[in-house]
């Protein structure tokens, strides 16, 4: 309603430095990459093209990381899902359903790069923070 009400936003300072093509400062223990997705030119179950909201996004936007046991062709999926729906999956073989399915793994949009044609292909900066035991 106002904006000075605001509440801050205290991911701010990393989703700043991502803006800046820079990899988040994180706290000691954590780690940052930056991970291609997947199957954006495919389009949803819905129908709705992928490429359609991928070109909606923001660099900086968080995205959801989602595991799919029941995908067809891979078990071990992990959906990366953006405020407007799904727009791909980590690539295949990432190894990171533990860290998924425990709340361990965040992405961030980190560029949207054009290619061939009218393709834009989504890079995100994936952090991840330890178990609560090693801690």
């Amino acid at each position: 309603m106002f904006g000075w009400f605001r509440k801050p936003d205290p991911l701010e300072p990393q989703r700043a430095a991502i803006r800046r093509g820079e990899l988040p400062n994180i706290p000691s223990g954590w780690k940052a990459w930056r991970s291609a997705v997947s199957g954006e030119a495919q389009r949803n179950p819905d129908g709705t093209s992928r490429q359609r909201l991928i070109k909606k996004l923001k660099i900086g936007e968080s995205v959801v990381l989602k595991p799919e046991p029941d995908n067809k062709y891979d078990p071990h999926a992990v959906q990366v899902v953006s405020r407007l729906g799904l727009i791909g999956y980590l690539p295949r073989g990432h190894g990171l359903n533990t860290e998924v399915e425990e709340e361990r793994l965040f992405g961030f949009i980190s560029a949207l790069r054009t290619g061939g044609g009218d393709m834009t292909g989504v890079v995100l900066i994936l952090v991840r923070r330890p178990r609560k035991d090693s801690a």
